[in-house]
């Protein structure tokens, strides 16, 4: 509630008040309303598994369509979204960025139900799956951000899944081969970045002079 006031009362006292005051409305205050109809509605334990049956469908899908847009049918499949040469996926979304930050969060989740015991033999292809589309899907993207938190997730949830057996029960070799499984994770994951940075250098320099603006400006 402070924060909503706090941003109401920016709102109100920004020069372009209209403007403000629309985005602080269907932006911001948005959020509240699904997080309120959140609380009223998800109540029991099947809503929760109704919705996160939707959403490995829905990611699905959508990882899907950003395949079949950057390779077949060069357009979205719901909203037509044309692909022209050299341009990156976005599947439904308006930016590349905006497809990586929501793989940003299905990826990990489909690598987290890899640990998931269960007797249904569907899911046993359907995560992996799921998970193996989801990599495919960050490589179109092109989005150092979205492969940036995708690998800490997927190194975070290694140590939690294997906490007891990486501090207490491992002998120092295996230890050893985990630190390597690391290392090549990290150096993977940095050959990405390097690829992505050889062809655009510009979007770094242009960050770098708004971080470089940012930190005087924090500093004054």
């Amino acid at each position: 509630y402070w924060f909503m006031f706090a941003c109401l009362l920016s709102s109100i006292g920004c020069v372009l008040g209209l403007e403000s005051l629309k985005a602080f409305v269907t932006k911001i205050f948005e959020w509240f309303i699904i997080y309120f109809i959140i609380v009223e509605v998800v109540v029991e334990k099947r809503h929760i598994k109704t919705i996160f049956i939707l959403f490995c469908i829905s990611s699905f899908i959508l990882m899907v369509d950003g395949i079949l847009q950057y390779y077949v049918l060069r357009k979205d499949i719901f909203l037509g979204r044309v692909l022209k040469a050299g341009d990156r996926a976005t599947a439904a979304f308006k930016t590349p960025s905006d497809f990586g930050a929501f793989l940003t969060v299905c990826v990990p989740v489909f690598f987290a139900m890899l640990f998931y015991r269960t007797n249904k033999k569907i899911l046993f292809i359907l995560y992996p799956a799921g998970f193996c589309l989801g990599l495919w899907a960050l490589w179109i993207v092109e989005a150092r951000a979205a492969w940036m938190g995708v690998v800490i997730s997927i190194l975070f949830l290694i140590f939690l899944c294997n906490y007891d057996w990486i501090i207490r029960k491992t002998d120092i070799r295996s230890k050893i081969m985990l630190c390597i499984f690391t290392f090549i994770i990290l150096y993977a994951a940095s050959q990405i970045f390097k690829e992505f940075l050889e062809y655009r250098i510009n979007s770094v320099n242009w960050r770098k002079d708004i971080w470089t603006g940012s930190l005087a400006m924090i500093n004054d």
